[in-house]
């Protein structure tokens, strides 16, 4: 696994060779390394800062496929920078050769023979709900027989539009192994934990969609990262940093629903052409819409973790103050904190107590790995990754509905990791 731990302590004074020195210079680099992350991560998540640095950019970075974990980490997830990822990051995937066919187009018999019989959520693209896409659930076979005609027919425009989208295929298919889990997203809270609740949910996404089919301008779940991955077929992306979505919103401050991509919708815009076997990174907050420019096959994951767990828990805040805005009527009603909870779960996908419960269960997983010197990451990064955890987890105390919570086992632990 990639180390994100400063170098090792021969490489800190090769001239030295007292073994006290050594030790002595490596740790004040270690402070050093840390506080200097700790505090260009302070800096970043300020969305003002972030819409200054970012709203006159053209385009993202292009990378290589074997960008090591500490790279991507610094360049991309600590600074919330999206960035493209090249083809040699999947080319050994299972689905890149058993799910299309020798054209490059979606291998519709083995899809439905070997996964047919699932049920997926399918979204009309033609039909407009509230601010969304119409949805319901349909066999997976049903939806490959009519994309296959769809396409021969060329993709008429007076059909419905069909998008099989958040299909749950890992936990449907846990023995598939359809790809490989790249390591510089392995830093994932989100799934961590879901994989830790026995038949919970998990984050990890296969979208299906003929020409033409297209997502709504969003930001993604939990104010969360996410990665997609085309298997086959080419996207076309816009991508707006934090806080540029304002300029976007109506009077009633809605977001747009429109198919086109029109000029005002470009303004303040970044676009992003995504070619089979290229990866996306999309950062916290960005704001994006999605078109598949033909037959398209992809692989999502949404995840959390230290560089992006602070603004999730403010986004999560901000929505439980809408709630309780909305339901302001009802304050002296009985219970009414643990009804806000309830409407926000059911907006948000979880509430505050679920988000605490993921806190809890990352960081006694990361003391656990320090106990049993299992660390994955570089000591350095389990001492990040606690740090964050607490920051958030303190101010937990101005919650009402969570003052029960106690870091003291968890800072009195930190506090001793950062003397070693």
């Amino acid at each position: 696994m990639p180390d994100l731990s400063p170098p090792s302590e021969d490489n800190v004074n090769s001239c030295t060779t007292a073994s006290v020195r050594r030790k002595k210079l490596t740790q004040e680099k270690n402070v050093r390394l840390m506080g200097k992350i700790l505090e260009i991560d302070k800096c970043w998540r300020t969305t003002a800062l972030q819409r200054l640095m970012f709203e006159n950019i053209e385009s993202i970075d292009e990378v290589d496929g074997h960008i090591s974990y500490s790279d991507f980490f610094n360049d991309f997830m600590l600074v919330n920078k999206p960035c493209l990822i090249e083809a040699n990051l999947t080319e050994n995937w299972r689905c890149l050769s058993e799910w299309v066919d020798h054209t490059g187009s979606p291998n519709f018999e083995f899809l439905k023979r070997h996964f047919g019989n699932s049920v997926a959520p399918v979204a009309d693209c033609n039909e407009q709900y509230f601010n969304a896409q119409k949805k319901q659930n349909m066999r997976v076979t049903d939806f490959l027989d009519y994309w296959r005609k769809y396409a021969l027919d060329g993709h008429p425009k007076d059909q419905p539009c069909l998008y099989l989208k958040d299909w749950h295929f890992v936990k449907e298919y846990p023995d598939y192994k359809a790809y490989h889990w790249p390591e510089i997203f392995r830093s994932d809270w989100l799934n961590e934990f879901c994989a830790s609740e026995n038949g919970g949910d998990d984050y990890k996404f296969v979208y299906m969609g003929p020409k033409g089919s297209w997502t709504p301008m969003h930001a993604d779940v939990l104010s969360s990262f996410s990665w997609s991955s085309n298997i086959c077929g080419r996207k076309k992306w816009i991508l707006f940093p934090p806080g540029t979505e304002e300029n976007l919103k109506s009077a009633h401050g809605d977001l747009p629903f429109q198919r086109d991509l029109s000029p005002e919708m470009t303004r303040g815009g970044i676009i992003i052409d995504q070619l089979a076997g290229q990866t996306i990174f999309v950062p916290s907050g960005w704001h994006h819409q999605v078109w598949n420019e033909e037959d398209t096959i992809s692989i999502n994951h949404n995840w959390l973790n230290g560089c992006c767990i602070e603004g999730a828990w403010r986004n999560l805040l901000k929505g439980l103050r809408a709630v309780e805005n909305e339901l302001q009527d009802c304050k002296d009603m009985e219970g009414w904190l643990e009804q806000c909870q309830v409407v926000l779960k059911a907006v948000a996908g979880v509430d505050c107590k679920g988000f605490a419960a993921m806190l809890a269960y990352i960081a006694n997983q990361r003391i656990a790995q320090i106990k049993k010197e299992e660390v994955q990451l570089g000591k350095e990064h389990t001492i990040f990754d606690l740090r964050k955890v607490l920051n958030v987890l303190e101010s937990f105390g101005q919650n009402e509905i969570l003052n029960d919570v106690d870091t003291c086992d968890f800072k009195i632990f930190l506090d001793c990791l950062e003397k070693e």
